[in-house]
């Protein structure tokens, strides 16, 4: 496995895809005071080949929340909620 894409998450924290093609791939939050893997997103089939951040958005209670977006060669684009790690909302159908 081998680190695929990299972006900053916080002043603490780093996103970092990893895996090659035609396996599947994760990506691995890291705490960059500690040097230690937080969380693990598991749910693409292929190399991950960009991550993005997204602003924080309102939820139902008037709470805000960050939500992180990652597409990979499996041609899909799974939007996860970044303080659990769930995955909020995957493609339904593939991307081109």
């Amino acid at each position: 496995m081998k680190p695929t894409c990299l972006i900053q998450l916080s002043p603490r924290h780093v996103a970092i895809a990893v895996g090659s093609l035609k396996e599947n791939s994760h990506i691995e939050i890291h705490n960059l005071n500690t040097e230690r893997i937080v969380s693990c997103l598991k749910g693409h089939k292929d190399m991950i080949d960009s991550m993005y951040k997204m602003e924080e958005m309102p939820e139902a209670k008037g709470k805000y929340t960050q939500w992180f977006v990652s597409a990979s060669r499996d041609r899909q684009l799974i939007m996860w909620k970044l303080c659990d790690g769930r995955v909020m909302r995957r493609s339904k159908e593939h991307i081109a």
